[in-house]
């Protein structure tokens, strides 16, 4: 694995917070709403942030502190991201250019210039395509978009990979779903998780042929799509419920099932999901870390 800055994190002493935000596609509308929350909690300034998929957009703009703008995504835009008619005339159904290139860069105007100036470290998760390794991709300059699109380049529903500097990246939750192992290594104490899926989801692994059918340029990332993404993804889930000694996880996830599922368009499930995001962060906000649930087994993720 490897990071595309190397820059320190943080002072060199005392105790170090952590925000990890999963992805999930239209799931990520909950996580966006439990970022909402936490916002105007002021639990705003962590000493770093790591995302992929969907969960790097809306990290976006919490570390930009534009809670508001991202929410108005969610809750005005989000419903024409997907467009499922594009199957028939063989297009990408989740429209990357309207998200990233439209809403981001120009109607919305995520600012890099408030991502610079803000005192948080934001890593983009990436899956390089060649090696199929996770980069962490320090987010301080214009080339924010370019990863945004790769990492939110979703298995199928895209093409599967974008650029960055002319180098091909699948979306970083195929190579590290939740990056909880990299933010101890980066010296995390204190870590918050927000999870769109129930602390006792556990990943089931994703049938070869379909790695080979997702990403035939790319027979790296088909691999550990389909041989490591749930070994790595059961690894941070039980990390989370017990973690290093000295170390603090405060863990938000879903409570009740989800009104969105992956692909979603109906805009009152996606507002649901946000508000639902609020209301259960708020009823989480004083659970310590978790305790031993019954594992719930799942199918592969996609981002």
């Amino acid at each position: 694995m490897s990071e595309m800055s190397s820059s320190s994190v943080g002072p060199e002493s005392g105790r170090k917070s952590a925000l990890i935000v999963e992805g999930g596609a239209m799931r990520g509308a909950w996580a966006a709403g439990v970022l909402a929350f936490l916002y105007e909690r002021g639990m705003n300034r962590y000493d770093m942030v790591y995302a992929a998929s969907s969960g790097a957009c809306s990290a976006a703009f919490f570390v930009a502190g534009m809670v508001e703008p991202g929410l108005a995504i969610w809750r005005e835009h989000a419903c024409k991201i997907i467009r499922k008619t594009n199957i028939l005339r063989r297009k990408p159904i989740i429209d990357l250019a309207y998200l990233v290139d439209h809403l981001f860069r120009e109607r919305v105007h995520l600012s890099v210039e408030a991502i610079q100036n803000a005192p948080t470290r934001f890593c983009i998760v990436l899956t390089d395509c060649h090696t199929g390794e996770p980069v962490y991709f320090h987010a301080r300059d214009e080339r924010i978009f370019e990863a945004l699109r790769a990492t939110s380049s979703m298995a199928f529903a895209t093409r599967g990979f974008d650029y960055v500097d002319g180098h091909p990246y699948a979306d970083g939750g195929v190579a590290d779903p939740i990056p909880i192992q990299r933010v101890l290594q980066a010296g995390a104490t204190d870590i918050t998780v927000v999870l769109t899926h129930r602390l006792n989801f556990r990943l089931k692994p994703t049938p070869r042929f379909l790695g080979q059918l997702a990403y035939p340029q790319f027979p790296a990332v088909a691999s550990v799509w389909t041989t490591r993404q749930h070994v790595q993804y059961n690894a941070a889930m039980n990390l989370i419920r017990q973690p290093p000694e000295g170390v603090r996880v405060q863990v938000f996830s879903p409570l009740k099932p989800m009104p969105v599922r992956a692909l979603t368009v109906a805009k009152k499930r996606i507002q649901a999901a946000l508000l639902l995001g609020r209301l259960e962060a708020s009823q989480q906000i004083a659970v310590p870390s978790p305790a031993a649930h019954p594992r719930e087994d799942g199918p592969a993720l996609s981002p």
